[in-house]
């Protein structure tokens, strides 16, 4: 048994460590961009697909096909945030990476601003053993970005998740557990980073409990933790990345975006309202957060266009 899958065990079974915050961590539209396709599928926004989307455009392929040259395309088009920040186009990973360095670097000042201690929560599809050797090339990313050493310090239960209310349902049984097993009072602040399988808040139901709003389910997530410890405080904050339009001809094009400034300051907001002292987050990673690359088909697995074809 290898290093990188002995690490992959001891992600999926260490309890999470006494931590004044939990931040439960996406991959796949968080700290990458994903675009919803056929069958709630996610088409990853990479140099290949991309490619890939440029030779079909046009070529007389079938309709599903030229559906999703389209959403690609588009996605590839539309603007980041204020039209002086570019487009998404600027977001495709570079080399043999997984995920944008601009992404990471935002991640990277979110886990700052956090400070310690901190447990991070791998609750993304990559925690399943499959992706092992992926999580550790991410893992080495981001502590090129941070300027420390960064790993996961556990994930939420194995389980295949189809649906956004599975991912929600995932997280609130890891944070009812780690509620109940903190027990007594006390405070506990919890971020949870995801876009639910590039899906809106619809009216979508959990467990009876419909999502209307990041709201609804900050609420959702605070009952289950009230119910496994009464005594203890917890406060929650979702970062939602998610965006969607309508392309020519009425086509939907629904993204997991990744993180965006506004999700940085939000997370900011949310701690300085839990009474912490943070650095400033305005500030460009830039100069503070900057390193050398490393080298080195469940639900919202970004996949190849190509691969659909």
């Amino acid at each position: 048994m290898g290093s990188v899958e002995c690490h992959a065990i001891d992600l999926l079974w260490s309890p999470a460590r006494q931590a004044d915050t939990l931040v439960y961590v996406d991959v796949d539209g968080v700290l990458n961009v994903g675009i919803r396709d056929l069958d709630a599928a996610s088409l990853a926004l990479n140099e290949r697909n991309c490619r890939t989307a440029l030779r079909l455009a046009g070529s007389g392929a079938n309709a599903e096909v030229q559906d999703s040259v389209r959403r690609l395309m588009s996605v590839m088009r539309h603007g980041l945030e204020s039209a002086n920040n570019g487009s998404y186009e600027d977001l495709l990973p570079t080399g043999q990476h997984h995920c944008p360095q601009l992404l990471l670097v935002r991640f990277a000042r979110i886990l700052r601003l956090v400070g310690h201690p901190r447990c991070v929560v791998l609750s993304s599809n990559w925690r399943h053993p499959t992706h092992a050797s992926k999580v550790a090339a991410l893992e080495n990313d981001i502590s090129a970005v941070l300027g420390e050493p960064f790993a996961f310090d556990t994930s939420t239960a194995l389980g295949q998740e189809s649906s956004a209310d599975q991912r929600l349902a995932c997280i609130a049984e890891h944070l009812a557990g780690e509620c109940e097993r903190r027990g007594r009072g006390g405070s506990l602040k919890v971020i949870v980073l995801d876009d639910f399988g590039m899906t809106p808040f619809d009216g979508w139901t959990c467990h009876g409990v419909p999502m209307h709003s990041p709201s609804d389910m900050e609420v959702y997530l605070r009952s289950r933790a009230w119910m496994a410890a009464p005594n203890l405080n917890v406060s929650v904050r979702l970062v939602h990345c998610f965006v969607e339009w309508h392309e020519q001809n009425d086509l939907l094009v629904q993204v997991g975006c990744g993180l965006t400034e506004a999700d940085v300051l939000l997370v900011k907001d949310f701690v300085v309202q839990m009474g912490a002292a943070v650095p400033d987050a305005s500030k460009n990673a830039g100069s503070e957060l900057t390193g050398d690359w490393s080298s080195g088909t469940p639900w919202h697995d970004g996949v190849d266009l190509i691969a659909a074809l």
